[in-house]
């Protein structure tokens, strides 16, 4: 047995959105509002996935539909689980997602 630790990536819902909103609002200056996170995640535009370090919510990353791709606008991970990965695999998810949507592109903004 390696001793990795299992990184999960799902869809955002109402048992993990607190936990990913709070993740953003300590690492991002000008976070989402909850409301934001809200309106988002029921919007067709949008896609918001949340990452589980060992069943854990450890982070998110959201995307926005453009004309023919898609822009990350948001990624956080919480400051205990970085440099495990998890910010690499919301981005691969999110690549995987942008792809069986048909994009031509992802873009992503710092």
């Amino acid at each position: 047995m390696c001793g990795c630790k299992m990184i999960e990536i799902v869809d955002i819902n109402k048992g993990n959105r607190k936990q990913a909103h709070a993740i953003g609002k300590a690492a991002i200056h000008q976070h989402w509002s909850m409301f934001s996170f809200l309106i988002a995640n029921r919007l067709g535009g949008f896609v918001i996935r949340v990452a589980k370090h060992d069943g854990i919510v450890a982070g998110y990353a959201a995307m926005v539909s453009l004309s023919s791709g898609w822009r990350i606008g948001s990624i956080a991970v919480d400051e205990t689980h970085r440099n495990k990965g998890i910010g690499t695999s919301l981005i691969e998810d999110l690549a995987d997602i942008a792809r069986s949507r048909g994009a031509a592109f992802l873009l992503l903004v710092h």
